[in-house]
This record gives structure tokens, C-alpha cells and sequence, in this order.
């Protein structure tokens, strides 16, 4: 029999003690959360008990569900978050068994006193007192039976928390939750050699104090008789910060880690892509044209393929590695890769290709609903090949918005467009002719040779390889998550013409525009109502203002990094920069150098204080081709582009303006920019008519280029 909770809002479905809630994107797949399988502890008048078959704390369970859905806005995890939460009520059940109450209209401030100190001082298994449950139930069971439930030779320590375990225990904790279990259960079977995993139990950081705190608060807005009669945790936000463990911050990637990856990246794009897929579909067609009748015949046919193709040598031959076998294994050896890795190690490349250039979190890119479609990539102009690529916004619109995107962002969609049509082939068609995640790819099993599966980038598992050929051996030290697009489109948009492996990177593919980030939405007083004249052309959805005012706080955080890393290079010597800005820079520095010492923690202190006293006056960092432009928007009236203006006039920068200003920095790097800069000049100017009005600018723009460049190897130390 099916119970409809809420219908008339269509919030979820109870059936038979199971909650299915529905996923927006994914309607057919509800998030199911079994109260059958959540378990009430024994009591001195009954036995572990589901929660299913109790019906008033059932009732409690589902009147709060029924509250967080209301109040939880429309999102892509809402369904997911909401199944946390439902986790976080029973737990609080559980809690209040342990402590002899059996109904949380029977709360008081003591007992939440109680589940307060607990929980600071270990998290939930000290409030649950699951060393002291589970060293009774060893008591009460005897060793042998603790051992047959917990023995898994195949698990490295040998223990396994299985689910029988915490059904006999009463209790809905998992993972390093059960910590506590771990180590009683270690203690009982006299195991001295201690596991990692047992680790746990610690103090909880104010993020997740927060979360519980504001769940168990809803116990208080329930119907009366039916919830708590008092809000337990009154500024949960304050008390959290207070009790709670400080959140970690991501480590961040550096310039020179995203130069690195990229250029790995773009390798398997431009270069190893196109053998990979040709072997892919050399694969399909032997596949399809005389189909094996077992799985051993199907191997045996993929293995000839492997090692006959034409494609499959042109890839060893282009990586460096052979293609051993088609078995998903992870091959430790840099000169073999399966199949699978490889292509995992070309979705991945695809995946860090577009979140870099277009500042995109994971789901917007790979999300098999709301992720890129076969139809999210068009062309906006041909002739100009210039071209837009529809994403979802998780964070604001929560819809799709039109973007610019650069030639790189368009040849990783292709490669995507190229593997996914192999998995169509392989499913016959089947599916949707349009609107078809591109993250839908070949995949590899023994038993089907090739068959499909929706790629899911990791760090530690499928983007392992690509991570290790980038980086190496450092590779597993290495800051980098799928949430990082963002910073890495600040530190590209900043630092492409100062940082020398996004230099490099530039010039060993020699097209400057893969290296360009589409920032045509960024704040530009010159450009005027830009946005208003593209949605003019009434073919594009254009991203709103809090969207753009993200994307400039994004690139606004690079710059400072970029300033402060500049200011130090001034104060210690290094980089061998030059330019009016280091006068400037030294001049602020003497006023202060009478007050500190020139240890190495005094220097730091200086320039800190020096970063900070710019970015108070409104300097920042702005990269040209020929160097890095650091007036103040506000105060800088002496900037040699002004002309009069009393502000600085950024379109009126050149290298022959600016090489005379007091807010320009340059290095030897930019003197590198620059003689690319005036390559891709002069590929562009002899596709000109000679005479014409963009061949005159464009031939006195290299002049300029070339006059810098000059000056740059004149300098002494130069070389």
C-alpha cells in the first residue's frame, strides 16, 4: 500500500517505511531512504527496533521531511541534501534513546546540554556512546559471534562495520563515524596493530555543527505534541563558530600548475584524441560487423584489434604508452595504460579544458542531465569563428545561459562530441537525437569488451593518470579538485602573459587565442552597455549581473595574489622586474624600512604591509602583453595613459606609452609574450590588404612590440 505525503505539493512519496524523493532532473530516479534499515536501540522494555514499525517517531520523521522540503529551495541536490538531513534526525533519535528518552516531546535543555558537550568533544560517536554499546554487545554475544560479524579477509585490517553489525547495535552511524566501533571491536579481539581507519571520533568542524544544529532546530517547529517545545540551539550559526573546529581551506593551484596541466591537457586534445577515437570506433566497427557470441570471443576480438591497429601504434607512438590490454585496471607502469585510462585521460582532459577556460563547476560541465548537451556548442559567427556554449547555472538562474567561449573550450567540446558519438553507435541509435550528454562514453568490461557509462572526473580515480603524466611523482600531493575551473580562470586571465609555463604553453601550440579567457562580461567602462547591445541580437541568453559580478571577483582575488607577488619581487630583488612601478614600489618601501629589521620575517611583514597600503588606495593588477599595468583606478592620475583624464585610461596603453609610466611593471617573461604577441601579428597582418586602415594600426603595434623587445635585451643582465 502506498501512503502520498503532501501530495498536493508533490514533496515525496512514504512507501512501506521507504522515502522517495524526487530529483527535479531526474524524475525517474528518486533518492531513496530506507526508515526499514534505520534502527532504533534496545531499551530495557524492547529490542532494536526499525524505525519503520514505530509509528510515532515514524510520524516525527516524516512531519520534519516534510518541513526541509518546503523550506529548501529548487537545486540540483536538493533531493540529496534533504536524504543528509533525514540521516541527521534519526541519528538525533538514536541519541535520545541512549539517554532513556523515548519521545522527543520529552526533550530538555539538559538533555540537548548533554548532546551539546558530546558532540564538540567527538562528534556523534561519542554522543552515541558507541564504544560503550558495542563493548556490551561483545559481552553480551561473546567474541566469536563479534568476529563472524565483523570478519572480511578482503578488507585490508581484515574488519568490516557490516550492516549486521549496526543492526545488532541499534545504530544509524557509518563510515568514520564508526570509528569508535573499530577500535572496541579491535580491543575485543585483541588486535594490537592499529589501522588508520580507526581514526574518528574527533572534534567536528563548525560547518558540520552548523548542519546538525539547524536540523535539530526543526524539531521545534513541528505541530505541538509532536516535536520539541523549545529551540535547542537558538544562534546555531555563532555557537558552531564558537565550538567548532575552523573549516579547512582548499590548498590552492599556482600559475605554474595550471600552465603544467593544461599543456598535458592539450596534448591529448590536439594530439592523441584523434588516434584514441579512430581506434574507438575501428573497435565498434569490428564489434558490430560480425558480432562474437560470448564474452571470452569478444576479448579475444578487442586484443586483435589492439594489437593490429594502425591507430593503436600511432597512439603509443604519440604518448609514449602502449595499450596493454582493455581491462579497467589502474596500470602503474608510465609506459602502459588500458584502454580505460585512456579514456578516461582524454574525458578528463576535456573536463579540466572547459571548467579552466570558462570558470564552470563540475555538475555544470559533466552532470548527465544539466551537463553539456551535444547541442550546447554553436556557432554565434563563422567568418569571425566565434562561437557560444549554453551552460546551467547551479549557484544563481539555476537555467541555462549563453557564454563566449574560446577556441580551446570549442576543440575539447568537439573531442567530447567525437567520443560520445561512438557510444551512440555502440547503442544503436538508441536514446534522445538530441540533448545527449557529452560525458556519455565508451567504456571497457571483461564481459562486454565495449558498452557505455557516464564519466565521472575524479582526482583519485579517473583523472589519476592524466594527474601523474602533468605532474609525477608530486602529482598525489597536488592541490587540485574538480571545483578549482574557477581560481584556475583568475590565475589564467591574470597571469597569461607574466607566468612562464602558461607562456610556454602558448608557444608550443603557437595560436595565441587558446590561451584567451572569455571575459567580454567583465566590467570595462569603455565597452558601455555591452551586454544589452549582444541580447539586442535576440540570439543569446545572456548570463545576469550577479553571475558577471562572481566571474570579477573571481579574477579580482588573482589579482591581488598577482600584486602582492609583484610587490615582493620588488622588495627582494628578484624576477629581475623593471618599470616605473618598481620606483614606486621603493619608494613606499623607504618610508617603512627605518622601523623594521631585515630578517626573513620582517621582509614579509614589509611587504604585506605594502600590499595592503596599495590595495587600500585601489591599485591592482591588470596584464597587457607588455606588462602589468598596477595604477589605481581612483588615484593614479599620473598614469602615462591618461592623458589628462586624472584617471588611468587603460585603452590608451602601448608598449611605448607605458614603458614611461610609474604604474607599469615588466619582467623578462613579458619580453617573451611580446615576441609571440608580434608572431601572431604578423601571421594576422599577411592575411591584410597592404595600405588599409587595421593593417597600418596593426603594423605600428609590432613596431612598438619590436621597440620593446629591443629594449628589454638591452638591459643589463639580460640574455
Amino acid at each position: 500500500m502506498t501512503t502520498r505525503v503532501a501530495a498536493s505539493s508533490k514533496l515525496f512519496d512514504y512507501v512501506d517505511g521507504v522515502i522517495l524523493l524526487p530529483d527535479e532532473f531526474q524524475p525517474d530516479k528518486p533518492i531513496k531512504v530506507d526508515l526499514n534499515k534505520m534502527w532504533l536501540p534496545a531499551t530495557p522494555f524492547s529490542k532494536v527496533e526499525p524505525i519503520a514499525q514505530n509509528p510515532r517517531l515514524s510520524a516525527f520523521v516524516l512531519d520534519a521531511v516534510t518541513l526541509i522540503c518546503r523550506r529548501r529551495k529548487k537545486s540540483k541536490s536538493k533531493a540529496t541534501d534533504v536524504a543528509g538531513q533525514i540521516r541527521t534526525i534519526v541519528k538525533f533519535i538514536e541519541f535520545l534513546y541512549v539517554e532513556g528518552i523515548y519521545a522527543p516531546s520529552e526533550c530538555d535543555k539538559e538533555t540537548i546540554r548533554i548532546l551539546l558537550t558530546k558532540l564538540v568533544a567527538g562528534g556523534w560517536s561519542e554522543a552515541l556512546r558507541l564504544q560503550e554499546r558495542t563493548l556490551g554487545l561483545a559481552k553480551q554475544l561473546g567474541v566469536r559471534a563479534i568476529q563472524s560479524m565483523t570478519s572480511q579477509p578482503k578488507i585490508r585490517d581484515g574488519i568490516c562495520i557490516t550492516d549486521r553489525v549496526k543492526r545488532h547495535l541499534g545504530t544509524n552511524c557509518s563510515g568514520p563515524e564508526t570509528a569508535a566501533v573499530r577500535r572496541a571491536i579491535r580491543k575485543v579481539l585483541r588486535l594490537d596493530q592499529p589501522s588508520t581507519r580507526d581514526i574518528g571520533g574527533h572534534q567536528l568542524k563548525s560547518s558540520t555543527l552548523f548542519a546538525i544544529f539547524d536540523v535539530v532546530n526543526l524539531a521545534s517547529d513541528l505541530p505541538e505534541g509532536r516535536g520539541l517545545t523549545f529551540v535547542p540551539f537558538p544562534d546555531p550559526f555563532v555557537l558552531s563558530n564558537k565550538l567548532g573546529l575552523p573549516n579547512g581551506r582548499t590548498r590552492n593551484m599556482r600559475p605554474e600548475h595550471v600552465g603544467t596541466l593544461l599543456k598535458e591537457c592539450f596534448a591529448w586534445i590536439y594530439t592523441l584524441a584523434e588516434p584514441l577515437v579512430a581506434l574507438l570506433n575501428t573497435i565498434a566497427d569490428e564489434l558490430s560487423r560480425s558480432p562474437p557470441k560470448d564474452s571470452g570471443a569478444r576479448a579475444d576480438l578487442v586484443a586483435k584489434v589492439l594489437a593490429q591497429s594502425a591507430d593503436a601504434a600511432r597512439f603509443q607512438e604519440l604518448s609514449g604508452m602502449r595499450i596493454r590490454n582493455i581491462r579497467c585496471r589502474v596500470a602503474q607502469n608510465p609506459t602502459e595504460c588500458t584502454l580505460s585510462e585512456a579514456i578516461d585521460c582524454l574525458m578528463s582532459a576535456c573536463f579540466v579544458t572547459v571548467a579552466f577556460f570558462n570558470a564552470r563547476r563540475k555538475d555544470e560541465i559533466q552532470h548527465p542531465v544539466i551537463g553539456l548537451k551535444d547541442d550546447s556548442l554553436r556557432p554565434f559567427d563563422v567568418t569571425l569563428d566565434l562561437y557560444v556554449c549554453s551552460f546551467y547555472l547551479e549557484k544563481f538562474t539555476k537555467d541555462y545561459r549563453d557564454f563566449f567561449v574560446n577556441d580551446a573550450t570549442v576543440a575539447a567540446v568537439r573531442v567530447l562530441h567525437s567520443a560520445s558519438d561512438v557510444e551512440r553507435r555502440l547503442n544503436q541509435g538508441h536514446g534522445p537525437s538530441t540533448g545527449r550528454s557529452l560525458f556519455r562514453v565508451p567504456t571497457v568490461r571483461a564481459k562486454h569488451p565495449l558498452t557505455s557509462r557516464t564519466f565521472q572526473f575524479s582526482r583519485s580515480r579517473s583523472a589519476r593518470r592524466l594527474l601523474r603524466r602533468a605532474f609525477g611523482a608530486s602529482a598525489e600531493r597536488l592541490a587540485y579538485a574538480s571545483h578549482m575551473g574557477r581560481r584556475a580562470y583568475g590565475l589564467i586571465m591574470i597571469n597569461r602573459y607574466s607566468s612562464p609555463s602558461l607562456l610556454a604553453l602558448s608557444q608550443q601550440y603557437d595560436h595565441h587565442g587558446r590561451l584567451d579567457v572569455t571575459n567580454i562580461y567583465l566590467s570595462d567602462p569603455m565597452r558601455g552597455n555591452t551586454l544589452d547591445q549582444l541580447e539586442g541580437f535576440g540570439r543569446l541568453r545572456l548570463p545576469p549581473a550577479e553571475v558577471i559580478a562572481d566571474l570579477e571577483a573571481t579574477v579580482a582575488d588573482a589579482a591581488r595574489e598577482r600584486l602582492a607577488a609583484i610587490v615582493n619581487s620588488i622588495v627582494r630583488g628578484t624576477d629581475s622586474l623593471y618599470g616605473g612601478f618598481t620606483v614606486f614600489v621603493n619608494r613606499l618601501h623607504a618610508r617603512i624600512a627605518s622601523r623594521m629589521t631585515y630578517d626573513d620575517v620582517d621582509l614579509r611583514a614589509a611587504t604585506d604591509l605594502l600590499t595592503e597600503a596599495l590595495l587600500r588606495k585601489g591599485h591592482k593588477v591588470v596584464p597587457f602583453r607588455h606588462g602589468d599595468c598596477c595604477a589605481s583606478d581612483a588615484r593614479s592620475a599620473t598614469a602615462k595613459c591618461s592623458r589628462g583624464s586624472g584617471r588611468p585610461r587603460r585603452e590608451n596603453a602601448s608598449p611605448k606609452t607605458c614603458s614611461k609610466c610609474p604604474f607599469h611593471a615588466r619582467s623578462p617573461i613579458h619580453a617573451q609574450a611580446m615576441t609571440l604577441g608580434i608572431a601572431n601579428l604578423r601571421r594576422r597582418l599577411s592575411e591584410l590588404p597592404v595600405g588599409g586602415k587595421l593593417w597600418k594600426q596593426m603594423t605600428a603595434e609590432i613596431t612598438e612590440l619590436e621597440q620593446a623587445v629591443a629594449d628589454a635585451q638591452a638591459r643589463p643582465g639580460s640574455s
